[in-house]
Protein backbone atom coordinates (compact mmCIF):
# COMPACT_ATOMS: atom_id res chain seq x y z
CA UNK A 1 0.00 0.00 0.00
CA UNK A 2 2.50 2.18 0.93
CA UNK A 3 4.62 1.70 -2.21
CA UNK A 4 1.54 2.28 -4.48
CA UNK A 5 1.32 5.45 -2.59
CA UNK A 6 4.80 6.68 -2.99
CA UNK A 7 4.69 5.74 -6.97
CA UNK A 8 1.28 7.75 -7.15
CA UNK A 9 2.97 10.83 -5.62
CA UNK A 10 5.73 9.99 -7.84
CA UNK A 11 3.50 10.27 -10.61
CA UNK A 12 1.64 13.10 -9.99
CA UNK A 13 4.67 15.34 -9.00
CA UNK A 14 6.31 13.94 -12.58
CA UNK A 15 2.73 15.30 -14.35
CA UNK A 16 2.92 18.80 -12.66
CA UNK A 17 6.49 19.25 -13.45
CA UNK A 18 6.06 18.86 -16.65
CA UNK A 19 2.73 20.79 -16.57
CA UNK A 20 4.94 23.71 -15.48
CA UNK A 21 8.04 23.36 -18.08
CA UNK A 22 5.78 23.23 -20.84
CA UNK A 23 4.14 26.67 -20.20
CA UNK A 24 7.34 28.22 -18.90
CA UNK A 25 9.24 27.21 -22.14
CA UNK A 26 9.54 29.49 -24.88
CA UNK A 27 10.79 27.76 -28.26
CA UNK A 28 11.28 30.85 -29.78
CA UNK A 29 13.01 32.43 -26.89
CA UNK A 30 16.22 34.03 -28.21
CA UNK A 31 19.12 35.67 -25.73
CA UNK A 32 18.64 38.87 -25.53
CA UNK A 33 22.11 40.95 -26.59
CA UNK A 34 24.26 42.57 -24.00
CA UNK A 35 23.73 46.18 -23.13
CA UNK A 36 26.46 48.16 -23.21
CA UNK A 37 26.31 49.41 -19.33
CA UNK A 38 27.00 45.82 -18.86
CA UNK A 39 30.66 46.28 -19.41
CA UNK A 40 30.89 48.84 -16.50
CA UNK A 41 31.85 46.14 -13.71
CA UNK A 42 30.84 47.19 -10.35
CA UNK A 43 30.80 44.24 -8.44
CA UNK A 44 34.22 41.67 -7.56
CA UNK A 45 33.84 39.04 -5.47
CA UNK A 46 36.53 37.90 -3.05
CA UNK A 47 37.90 35.07 -1.81
CA UNK A 48 36.87 35.47 1.36
CA UNK A 49 33.19 36.84 1.24
CA UNK A 50 32.49 33.34 -0.79
CA UNK A 51 34.36 31.85 1.79
CA UNK A 52 32.23 33.51 4.87
CA UNK A 53 29.14 33.13 3.11
CA UNK A 54 29.50 29.56 2.20
CA UNK A 55 30.51 28.64 5.93
CA UNK A 56 27.16 30.39 7.10
CA UNK A 57 25.28 28.89 4.47
CA UNK A 58 21.78 27.41 6.54
CA UNK A 59 20.14 24.34 5.39
CA UNK A 60 18.05 24.55 2.61
CA UNK A 61 16.39 22.15 -0.16
CA UNK A 62 18.95 21.14 -2.73
CA UNK A 63 18.98 21.97 -6.51
CA UNK A 64 19.27 19.48 -9.68
CA UNK A 65 22.87 19.42 -9.65
CA UNK A 66 22.91 17.54 -6.50
CA UNK A 67 25.33 19.52 -4.04
CA UNK A 68 23.56 19.58 -0.70
CA UNK A 69 24.40 22.26 1.58
CA UNK A 70 26.03 20.10 3.63
CA UNK A 71 28.53 18.86 1.10
CA UNK A 72 29.20 22.46 0.61
CA UNK A 73 29.58 23.49 3.76
CA UNK A 74 32.10 20.41 4.09
CA UNK A 75 34.11 21.30 1.32
CA UNK A 76 33.88 25.31 1.38
CA UNK A 77 37.83 25.65 2.02
CA UNK A 78 39.19 24.21 -0.82
CA UNK A 79 35.88 25.49 -3.40
CA UNK A 80 36.05 29.03 -2.14
CA UNK A 81 38.47 30.07 -4.57
CA UNK A 82 37.44 28.06 -8.14
CA UNK A 83 33.43 29.31 -6.93
CA UNK A 84 34.84 32.92 -6.61
CA UNK A 85 36.50 32.55 -10.34
CA UNK A 86 32.77 31.19 -11.56
CA UNK A 87 31.18 34.18 -9.84
CA UNK A 88 33.37 36.74 -11.43
CA UNK A 89 33.15 34.94 -14.92
CA UNK A 90 29.31 34.57 -15.02
CA UNK A 91 28.96 38.61 -13.50
CA UNK A 92 31.60 39.72 -16.22
CA UNK A 93 30.06 38.36 -18.99
CA UNK A 94 26.39 38.34 -18.35
CA UNK A 95 26.09 34.76 -18.50
CA UNK A 96 24.68 32.39 -15.79
CA UNK A 97 25.99 28.44 -16.11
CA UNK A 98 23.07 26.54 -17.81
CA UNK A 99 23.30 24.36 -14.49
CA UNK A 100 22.03 27.25 -12.60
CA UNK A 101 19.39 28.03 -15.12
CA UNK A 102 17.55 24.52 -14.49
CA UNK A 103 14.83 24.25 -11.14
CA UNK A 104 13.46 21.70 -9.54
CA UNK A 105 9.69 21.98 -9.42
CA UNK A 106 7.73 21.33 -6.43
CA UNK A 107 3.99 21.92 -6.55
CA UNK A 108 2.23 23.29 -3.46
CA UNK A 109 -1.63 23.02 -3.22
CA UNK A 110 -3.60 26.76 -2.69
CA UNK A 111 -6.80 25.00 -1.98
CA UNK A 112 -8.03 22.00 0.69
CA UNK A 113 -8.74 19.58 -2.00
CA UNK A 114 -6.77 20.41 -5.59
CA UNK A 115 -8.06 18.32 -8.96
CA UNK A 116 -6.12 20.75 -11.62
CA UNK A 117 -2.43 22.24 -12.17
CA UNK A 118 -3.86 25.48 -11.92
CA UNK A 119 -4.50 24.24 -8.03
CA UNK A 120 -1.33 24.34 -7.24
CA UNK A 121 1.37 26.82 -6.62
CA UNK A 122 5.01 26.08 -8.72
CA UNK A 123 7.86 26.07 -5.85
CA UNK A 124 11.05 26.44 -8.18
CA UNK A 125 14.47 25.55 -6.43
CA UNK A 126 17.45 26.25 -7.91
CA UNK A 127 21.07 24.82 -7.02
CA UNK A 128 22.28 26.23 -3.63
CA UNK A 129 25.48 28.28 -5.27
CA UNK A 130 23.10 29.86 -7.78
CA UNK A 131 21.03 31.37 -4.56
CA UNK A 132 24.00 32.19 -2.96
CA UNK A 133 25.28 34.53 -6.27
CA UNK A 134 21.86 35.63 -6.48
CA UNK A 135 21.80 36.84 -3.00
CA UNK A 136 25.31 38.74 -3.59
CA UNK A 137 24.34 40.83 -6.88
CA UNK A 138 21.04 41.69 -4.86
CA UNK A 139 22.84 43.34 -1.70
CA UNK A 140 25.57 44.70 -4.04
CA UNK A 141 23.77 46.52 -6.68
CA UNK A 142 19.87 46.50 -6.11
CA UNK A 143 19.67 47.56 -2.82
CA UNK A 144 22.01 50.53 -3.28
CA UNK A 145 19.52 51.42 -5.71
CA UNK A 146 16.76 51.21 -4.38
CA UNK A 147 17.37 52.82 -0.85
CA UNK A 148 19.02 55.97 -2.95
CA UNK A 149 18.02 59.48 -1.18
CA UNK A 150 17.74 60.48 -5.27
CA UNK A 151 15.83 57.17 -6.30
CA UNK A 152 14.25 55.74 -3.10
CA UNK A 153 11.34 58.10 -4.15
CA UNK A 154 10.66 56.30 -7.40
CA UNK A 155 10.67 52.91 -5.57
CA UNK A 156 8.24 53.92 -2.87
CA UNK A 157 5.57 51.78 -3.88
CA UNK A 158 7.36 48.64 -4.56
CA UNK A 159 8.25 46.31 -1.94
CA UNK A 160 10.31 43.32 -3.50
CA UNK A 161 13.36 43.07 -3.63
CA UNK A 162 14.16 45.67 -0.81
CA UNK A 163 15.18 45.01 2.42
CA UNK A 164 12.08 45.80 3.99
CA UNK A 165 9.98 44.77 1.81
CA UNK A 166 7.11 41.88 2.22
CA UNK A 167 3.94 41.19 0.96
CA UNK A 168 2.76 42.57 4.35
CA UNK A 169 4.43 45.71 3.76
CA UNK A 170 2.48 45.95 0.74
CA UNK A 171 -0.57 45.39 2.40
CA UNK A 172 -0.31 48.09 5.03
CA UNK A 173 0.68 50.17 2.49
CA UNK A 174 -2.67 49.68 0.55
CA UNK A 175 -4.33 49.80 3.56
CA UNK A 176 -3.01 53.32 4.54
CA UNK A 177 -3.53 54.98 1.28
CA UNK A 178 -7.65 53.95 1.00
CA UNK A 179 -8.09 54.93 4.44
CA UNK A 180 -6.37 58.53 3.85
CA UNK A 181 -8.27 58.94 0.35
CA UNK A 182 -11.64 57.79 2.19
CA UNK A 183 -11.19 60.69 4.66
CA UNK A 184 -11.60 63.56 1.85
CA UNK A 185 -13.66 61.39 -0.66
CA UNK A 186 -17.26 59.51 0.04
CA UNK A 187 -15.89 56.63 -2.38
CA UNK A 188 -12.64 55.40 -3.97
CA UNK A 189 -12.17 53.01 -6.68
CA UNK A 190 -9.68 50.03 -6.19
CA UNK A 191 -8.41 48.24 -9.54
CA UNK A 192 -6.61 45.18 -8.66
CA UNK A 193 -5.21 43.13 -11.00
CA UNK A 194 -4.03 39.43 -11.38
CA UNK A 195 -0.30 39.17 -12.97
CA UNK A 196 0.48 35.62 -11.60
CA UNK A 197 0.69 34.19 -15.47
CA UNK A 198 2.74 36.92 -16.71
CA UNK A 199 5.83 35.42 -16.81
CA UNK A 200 4.30 32.21 -18.39
CA UNK A 201 3.53 34.44 -21.58
CA UNK A 202 5.79 37.40 -21.37
CA UNK A 203 7.70 38.61 -24.54
CA UNK A 204 11.13 37.67 -23.64
CA UNK A 205 12.43 39.49 -26.97
CA UNK A 206 10.53 42.85 -25.46
CA UNK A 207 12.09 42.80 -22.32
CA UNK A 208 15.81 42.40 -23.75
Amino acid sequence: MRLRLLTALQLSRSYHQQHYANISSDPRYEIPRVKATVSHVNLEFSEYSVFNILDKLKPTATGLDGLPVWFIRMAFPWIAGPVRHIFNLSYRTSLVPVQWMRSCITPVPTIAHPVECKDFRPISVTPVLSRVMERFIVRSDLHPVLVHPDLSRLFSDRFAFRPSGSTTAALIYLFHQLTHLLQKYEYVHLISLDLSKAFDSVKHSTLG
